[in-house]
């Protein structure tokens, strides 16, 4: 009996034995299938040998190198289903430092993840669709244009599904890829600025800013500790001062110095918490600070005063004659206020209201210098125009209207 058992478990185990070596071993990474990114929107290129993507562009102008030339290019933007009015998936637009190129940045994918990106260029001369690059598996927060027009620094954000992690890169645009990637970090970027040497950027819920030399972008960041938690960044147009505010504090800081150096510090309104900001000056001794959906509120060295209440999430300035253009919720209306006198505008405007006629929310706004007062508007959908301002009515131009 006992040899009986022996007998057929031994064959039981030839049997399976013989069963495993005929399949082929499992692998870790094809045990889970990896996470596919949802085709949204469409941007086509078209081949078109004859066409000049830069045409009446000036020389050596952000424009005139990012502008592709012998094709031509369609864009339908991806739809973002989590804004009740609806419009396109954009996540930021950023104007080039000459002014010449436009770029909005669309989110590819569910909204739920994950996500691609595409970075959607617009040549301000002439008034074309000039460019097109899609980043696979890349979910993209704020961009901030190097001096030089060509270069982007942006945030990543994290992707766990696809092992990717929240960092920092730099996107050459003319070679139409990442070039460099910054060290995992350990939480979400909540702002990043650059003047094109280095950049400096917060964390969600930190109290502490971090430097980055652009030539050594892999390496560990330098730290420095502020009251400001995950706080935003202000960078003075000269590239020299750093502003980092949040709930209830604003601090400057001398960024040429080594380590940074603070310059004032000054508490905000209780709880006015803003989220976005203006420079009024080279050096942020005047600046812009807004809540978006609240209040907008001036500052001059240590002093602040109100400006405006139920701000919108976009605004410009021009530094030739102190004109501040600024959203509105009201009507989704842009208030002109001359500075530094002004406490109210001087004219308000409804760029929905101008024709073409529209219902969009604006998005973004950028000052375009020139001999007559104008501004380049972004709104929700994803049209891009061109608003003259006139003392009686503006006009609006579109650039590129969504089909």
């Amino acid at each position: 009996m006992t040899l009986r058992f022996l007998s057929g478990a031994t064959a039981l185990l030839t049997a399976w034995t013989v069963l495993a070596a005929e399949l082929p071993p499992i692998r870790a990474d094809e045990a889970v299938e990896r996470p596919r990114v949802q085709s949204t929107g469409d941007f086509l290129v078209i081949e078109a040998p004859g066409e000049n993507n830069a045409i009446d562009t000036p020389r050596g102008t952000t424009a005139s190198r990012l502008s592709g030339s012998g094709r031509v290019y369609r864009w339908t933007p991806s739809d973002d289903t989590s804004r009740v009015t609806g419009g396109a998936a954009l996540f930021d637009a950023v104007q080039s430092p000459d002014e010449s190129f436009l770029l909005l940045g669309e989110r590819v994918g569910a909204a739920d993840g994950p996500n691609s990106s595409r970075l959607i260029g617009f040549n301000l001369f002439n008034k074309k669709l000039a460019s097109g690059i899609t980043l696979p598996e890349r979910k993209l927060g704020s961009l901030r244009f190097l001096p030089s027009g060509t270069t982007l620094l942006a945030v990543e954000k994290a992707q766990p599904q696809l092992a990717r992690p929240d960092r920092l890169l730099l996107i050459d645009l003319a070679a139409g890829k990442t070039v460099a990637e910054s060290e995992a970090l350990d939480r979400p970027v909540a702002a990043a600025e650059t003047n094109g040497k280095k950049c400096w950027f917060t964390l969600e819920g930190a109290n502490q800013f971090h430097s980055l030399g652009l030539r050594e972008f892999g390496a560990s960041p330098k730290t420095a500790q502020t009251l400001v938690k995950g706080g935003k960044l202000l960078l003075s147009p000269d590239g020299s001062t750093l502003a980092i505010y949040g709930s209830g504090q604003l601090e400057i800081y001398d960024v040429g110095a080594e380590p940074p150096r603070l310059l004032r510090a000054m508490p905000l309104p209780k709880g006015f918490t803003p989220d976005w900001g203006l420079a009024l000056s080279e050096k942020l001794d005047e600046l812009l600070l807004v809540e978006s959906g609240r209040n907008a509120w001036l500052v001059s060295g240590k002093s602040l005063r109100p400006l405006a209440e139920k701000s919108g999430q976009a605004g410009c300035y021009d530094f030739s004659d102190r004109r501040l253009l600024l959203t509105l919720a009201a009507d989704e209306t842009i208030g002109l206020y001359q500075l530094p006198a002004a406490t109210a505008p001087s004219m308000m405007v409804s760029p929905r209201r101008l024709k073409p006629f529209n219902r969009n929310d604006n998005f973004r706004l950028f000052n375009r210098s020139g001999k007559e007062p104008q501004a380049i508007l972004v709104d929700h959908r994803g049209n891009v125009s061109i608003l003259e301002i006139r003392p009686r009515r503006w006009k609006k131009t579109p650039v590129y209207q969504i089909p």
